[in-house]
């Protein structure tokens, strides 16, 4: 092993931060595009749309089990908590499109003889790796049929800047100034003077 790291003084390339927020439009297209490709790439695109309208993380979603879906609505379990935090779960309350999202999920799903929401064709859960390949082609489908390139973070990015413009917590991190520098992708702000 290294006595230094070597990394030890070396600079960072400056980043910029993301600002793409993708319209309803687009995603609703984006959702037909992988609809058409058949039934992995339509589930793929389920998980996406799942992030985008209740802004958890994908690692929340991809093990998602049928018995998380309750009559008061779904249970989700933090996926991001440090060892010594106890554990934390969110309750998303039901809305029409979330209803209509999960009900086809579990139909995809119910197919493999599977507990998981978003089931992979062998019944086990959608991995990340997985659900990144797909995406990928998915979205280079999109991007030959005229969209403009966006990324699956940003549909939790398009959940956060909704919220937060209907002056409600998003309830992504546990520090909102993270969530705000990170997600908040408005482009117009209200700015109020104090005098």
């Amino acid at each position: 092993m290294a006595d230094v790291n070597p990394c030890h003084g070396v600079s960072r390339n400056p980043e910029r931060p993301r600002s793409r927020k993708p319209e309803n439009v687009e995603v609703n297209t984006f959702l037909e595009i992988a609809k058409a490709r058949g039934e992995g790439s339509y589930m793929t695109a389920l998980i996406g749309l799942m992030v985008g309208i209740t802004g958890r993380r994908r690692a929340e979603i991809l093990g998602l089990e049928e018995s998380a879906l309750t009559q008061d609505g779904v249970k989700v379990q933090a996926a991001k908590i440090k060892a010594t935090d106890a554990s934390r779960e969110y309750l998303i309350a039901w809305s029409p499109l979330l209803s209509k999202l999960l009900a086809e999920a579990v139909r995809l799903s119910k197919r493999h003889d599977t507990p998981y929401v978003f089931a992979a064709r062998s019944g086990a859960p959608y991995t990340d790796s997985g659900f990144k390949a797909n995406w990928s082609k998915i979205m280079a489908d999109f991007v030959k049929s005229g969209g403009e390139r966006f990324t699956a973070h940003d549909l939790r990015a398009m959940y956060v800047t909704e919220m937060v413009s209907r002056d409600k917590n998003p309830e992504t991190h546990k520090n909102a100034a993270t969530t705000r520098r990170v997600y908040d992708r408005r482009r117009k702000v209200k700015v109020t003077p104090t005098f």
